[in-house]
């Protein structure tokens, strides 16, 4: 089972900003937590890697959370390219 530093699992379906932050707040990647803080998927390494992160956590019995375009350390936005120039920051 995937364990966040409390000892819980951080999988419980919340998508709010206030988990989001607690996410951040952790300040590291766990089984049940991957943070990309830059993805260009008009890469293909960049589109493999996510699908991969994505498998990883449905396979948690709780699941998990993929965080992508946001610093770990610095909690500021990073960036997320879906392609053709477009950005999501």
């Amino acid at each position: 089972m995937a364990l966040h530093l409390s000892g819980q699992p951080l999988g419980d379906g919340s998508t709010t900003e206030e988990k989001l932050r607690t996410l951040l707040t952790l300040g590291c990647q766990l089984e049940d937590l991957d943070v990309n803080q830059y993805l260009d998927l008009s890469r293909h390494k960049d589109e493999i890697e996510l699908v991969k992160d994505f498998a990883a956590m449905q396979s948690l019995p709780t699941g998990g959370y993929v965080v992508v375009g946001a610093g770990v350390v610095s909690h500021k936005f990073g960036q997320l390219n879906v392609g053709r120039g477009r950005a999501i920051r």
